[in-house]
This record gives structure tokens, C-alpha cells and sequence, in this order.
């Protein structure tokens, strides 16, 4: 009888054979932990099964014949035989070492649900997706016991988001998920560029069920409108926004004649998935530090929520440097080119997703500006 693999590795493809064997190359020139590889094909018609079954014989082959977007990894993680899930796409990798990190985490937390990476892309920058509490789906280690229990990943979303879904409800359970820095992972992002319109369309639709499902609904209403917001400034600097905002409006009028089924987070639950009370106390300590005005760096989908939080710690927000002028007119502050940001202030980067904290901070740098972020890559442990 076979002893069962320490590690399975999820990979969910569709069309992408060169990529998905460039991933299955990276991987096989590594040392993992005990491990078997899944792939779940969502209707591949590129001859990737036939790829597989030439270069990659040991892989285990899942044929979906159709695209069911993320919800494959779930039929993956049914099937796998290991522990822990490593999730990974067809167009990312682990750096050596980082899987048996991961795995020791887990193995010796036993409160400890999921782990994420620290992506990289190509150009050096940080993935800016996820969020201190939430891992982003290209690369993240999961227990496959509590995966399940939790019922995987949302079917009604497909792609996109689904990875906080997943981790709000591990949070109701009692769970934590920790995004650490020594964990690398790279990640090609194949593809990307000609999606815009669509990939965002499909962000804002899922925010919004997302909200639905897990916020109080008051504080629903509030992140829905900044996320609409947000990727509709987003769409109109990159040339989108009307493809964009459509897709907001068929959203919102879906969640209307058929709502989702409500799973609001209370307590603990609650704030690993915002954050607001973290914030609220890491503003108060900079006020008591002797900090009385600031700036923020960079309009992001949570630049409105720490405006606000700024104003209730008595913090002045003097300016907010993006080159989006006229798309973050709405936020109620003072805008300004990064460029012409001034040395004086205390810059502060408003995201609690630490990818996009150390890009901020890597910006502020480059224009010699003093910089902070609060919601970093947890910090290297022993193990």
C-alpha cells in the first residue's frame, strides 16, 4: 500500500500547455517534501493531455472537460492523497525551499489553517493582491482537511476572489491564515495585459458577492461602494471603464433578484478579514508618537477607508499622491502628483495587502520620501 504524500500540488489549467510545462519543469527541478502533482483540466483544447501524458507521465490528470474556474481546485483537493494542499496556477512556481517551510508551519501550528507566499512577478514588483490575513490563490499551502470542511472554494464565483472567500469562512471556524515573507513564490502572470476589461469586470463582481456574503450590512454597503469605485478608476486609467462598469451594473442588479445566502463574520472573524480595529490602533500609537498630519501614498481600494480612519484618530490626511487625478477626485483629499510629494510629510501606503505595502514603500524610496506601511509579510520564523 502506497504511504501517503506529505504535500499535493493543485494546478488547475485551461489552454495553456507551455505555460503548465514550464511550471511542471520549475517544480520538477526541485527537492519538495513527499509529493504528488494534480492537474485539473478545465477543457482544455490545446492538446495539454497529451503534453501531459508525454513529459509529465507521473502527474495525475483530472479532465473537467469543461471550464469551472476555480472550483477545480476543489475537485483536485477531493481527489488529492496529502496533508496539505499546495495551491499553485499553471503560470506560477515556488522557490526551492519555500514548499517544506510552508509545510512546517502548518505541521507545528495547529490553529494555523493556510499560509501564502510572498509573490513575485516579473519585473521584481510584489503581487498586490490578498491581504495580510489572506493569502493570494497562486501560491498558498492549505491543510486539505479544513480546505474541505470549509467547502473548498466558492463555485458561484469562478475566478477571482475566491481565495478570501475561503478565507473568511476559516476565519468563523476559528482559523488563522498568516501571508509569510519567506515564503517566494513567482508568479508570470501569463496572459493578463488583453484581459483587463474582463478580469476586471469579473473583480468588482465577486467584491461585491463577497461583501454580501460575510460583511454586516451596513458594512457591505460601505466596501461596496468602494470597491466599485476603486475599479472603476482603475478601469478608466487603463482605458476600460466602460466594459468595467457594465459589468458593476449587472453585478449589482443580480445581487438584487437573487441575494446571497448570508454568512456575516462576527467578533475575531470579523476583524481578520478587515482589519479595521488593527488599523484604528496602529493610527492611534502614530498620533501618540507625536504624528499629527500625513500623507498617503497611492490611491488603492482602501485609501477611503483609511482616510476615514485617519479622521477618527484625529490625523490630518494633507495630500494623496497618484497619478490617477481625476479618477480619485471622490476620496476627499487633496491630490498630488508622486512627483511632487513633499519630503516633510510622513507618507503612509493605505492597503492592508502587504504585496502592495512593499511596492509603495519601494516607490516612496525611489522619491526620497520617509514611508510607512502597517500590514506587512508576517516576519521569518525559526522552523
Amino acid at each position: 500500500m502506497r504511504s501517503r504524500p506529505a504535500l499535493s500540488v493543485v494546478i488547475p489549467t485551461r489552454n495553456r500547455r507551455r505555460e503548465l510545462a514550464r511550471t511542471l519543469a520549475l517544480l520538477g527541478a526541485q527537492r519538495l517534501p513527499s509529493h504528488e502533482v494534480l492537474v485539473a483540466d478545465n477543457g482544455s483544447r490545446d492538446g495539454t493531455a497529451s503534453m501531459l501524458r508525454r513529459r509529465f507521465p507521473r502527474v495525475r490528470v483530472l479532465d473537467l472537460g469543461r471550464n469551472r474556474g476555480a472550483e477545480a481546485r476543489n475537485v483536485a483537493a477531493a481527489e488529492a492523497r496529502g496533508r496539505v494542499l499546495l495551491m499553485l496556477d499553471d503560470d506560477s512556481a515556488p522557490e526551492p525551499g519555500a514548499a517544506a517551510r510552508a509545510l512546517r508551519y502548518l505541521n507545528r501550528e495547529r490553529k494555523l489553517a493556510a499560509v501564502g507566499f510572498r509573490v513575485l512577478l516579473a519585473d521584481g514588483s510584489h503581487e498586490p493582491g490578498g491581504t495580510h490575513n489572506v493569502f493570494v490563490g497562486c501560491a498558498a499551502a492549505v491543510r486539505r482537511d479544513l480546505f474541505l470542511a470549509a467547502g473548498g472554494y466558492p463555485a458561484d464565483f469562478g475566478y477571482y476572489v475566491e481565495e478570501y472567500a475561503l478565507s473568511y469562512r476559516l476565519f468563523a471556524m476559528g482559523y488563522r491564515v498568516r501571508v509569510c515573507g519567506d515564503l517566494v513564490a513567482r508568479h508570470r502572470k501569463a496572459g493578463f495585459a488583453g484581459r483587463r476589461a474582463d478580469v476586471f469586470g469579473r473583480l468588482v463582481a465577486n467584491n461585491l458577492r463577497l461583501a454580501a456574503r460575510f460583511l454586516p450590512k451596513r458594512l457591505a454597503a460601505e466596501r461596496s461602494r468602494e470597491i466599485v469605485r476603486w475599479y472603476l478608476a482603475l478601469a478608466a486609467a487603463q482605458g476600460v471603464r466602460g466594459p468595467v462598469a457594465a459589468a458593476a451594473r449587472r453585478a449589482r442588479t443580480a445581487l438584487r433578484r437573487r441575494p446571497v445566502r448570508r454568512e456575516p463574520l462576527k467578533g475575531k472573524a470579523l476583524e481578520a478579514a478587515t482589519g479595521r480595529a488593527a488599523l484604528a490602533r496602529q493610527l492611534h500609537e502614530l498620533r501618540a508618537s507625536g504624528v499629527r498630519e500625513l500623507g498617503l501614498w497611492r490611491y488603492t481600494k482602501d485609501a477611503v477607508t483609511f482616510i476615514r480612519a485617519c479622521r477618527r484618530a484625529r490625523l490630518h490626511v494633507r495630500a494623496l499622491a497618484t497619478d490617477m487625478l481625476e479618477e480619485a477626485s471622490r476620496a476627499g483629499v487633496r491630490r498630488v502628483r508622486p512627483r511632487e510629494a513633499g519630503p516633510h510629510l510622513l507618507w503612509l501606503v493605505p492597503t492592508f495587502s502587504p504585496g502592495l505595502a512593499e511596492n509603495g514603500l519601494a516607490g516612496m524610496q525611489a522619491h526620497g520620501l520617509r514611508g510607512r506601511a502597517f500590514f506587512r509579510y508576517a516576519s521569518r520564523r525559526k522552523g
